[in-house]
């Protein structure tokens, strides 16, 4: 019995050519949608703006500022139970979680500058556009940024799937939540407001840096602090939601429950300098920010 061979015809070079052309336009426009239904967030603000927003809140203990005595009793204690020292001092401050007085001491570069409201959503972060008003401290390379320069600065935000993928990698369901990224707790930067910016250079494997520093904050819950924070306590939101309810019910028997309503969209997070869990938290915050500004910028 005869053994039958399938054969395809062959493809002439310029047929071959149309061919691979079809297939690696048919998967950059897979691509293109891809990013645009899924990860390039940015591209319609509005929309950016409706996403729910992760609403955490910071407590006293995490703004009340600390002096060099506690870091260096800090830095004592770690040194005593045999860890290893941080590799440079903005590191230290990660590591202590010490919101020290002098963050200026800690960071290569600081300046003052003013959120263009431009915002790119990159690997779990956003790149953000800021026009540089002044500048504090410039790098040891003489790269600092001057004044009128526009520099990117890398916001401690990521979108993700709520309670489903919260590592933010592989989306795979429909919703969308603006969360925290590292650090600690913060809030979105505004259009048209100027912060006090405590930056350092963001690393990137060699050969893959672009022209251009992309800056990153340091650790520090005042790393970006609107430089009319103290005036505007109004800008500060408490979370007033939490609010325990106690009685006696008719039967005779106790009860308390917990108000839990903390809503917000990314939109409305936008109009706060910082989210407290308390009135003590608000006044912390408010001194802390008052002795920032006045210790960096006089």
């Amino acid at each position: 019995m005869a053994r039958r061979t399938l054969r395809l015809p062959r493809l002439t070079g310029r047929a071959f050519a149309v061919a691979v052309a079809l297939v690696l336009a048919a998967c950059g426009a897979l691509a293109l949608a891809f990013r645009a239904s899924v990860t390039d967030f940015s591209a319609d603000p509005a929309a950016l703006d409706a996403l729910p927003y992760d609403v955490r809140t910071d407590h006293v203990l995490q703004l009340e500022l600390a002096t060099e005595d506690d870091l260096e009793a800090t830095l004592a204690e770690r040194e005593a139970m045999g860890v290893a020292p941080a590799d440079d001092a903005a590191d230290e401050l990660y590591l202590t979680s010490a919101a020290v007085e002098n963050p200026a001491d800690y960071a290569p570069v600081v300046v003052t500058a003013t959120f263009t409201g431009e915002r790119k959503y990159v690997y779990q972060a956003f790149r953000c556009a800021f026009t540089v008003t002044g500048v504090v401290r410039g790098d040891d390379a003489g790269d600092a940024p001057a004044v009128g320069d526009t520099i990117d600065v890398f916001e401690n935000l990521r979108i993700s799937t709520p309670d489903f993928n919260p590592t933010g990698k592989g989306q795979q369901g429909d919703e969308r939540m603006v969360m925290f990224g590292y650090g600690d707790c913060s809030v979105p930067y505004r259009e048209g407001q100027e912060y006090l910016l405590f930056l350092e250079e963001k690393d990137y494997p060699e050969g893959t840096q672009g022209t251009e520093p992309v800056y990153r904050l340091i650790w520090h819950p005042y790393a970006a602090a609107p430089t009319d924070a103290p005036e505007h306590p109004e800008r500060v939101w408490v979370d007033e939601t939490h609010v325990i309810h106690e009685g006696v019910s008719t039967n005779g028997n106790p009860y308390s429950w917990e108000e839990e309503d903390d809503e917000m969209t990314f939109g409305e997070a936008q109009r706060y300098d910082r989210l407290c869990y308390d009135e003590e938290a608000r006044d912390a915050y408010l001194e802390g920010a008052a002795t920032i500004l006045a210790n960096t910028l006089g």
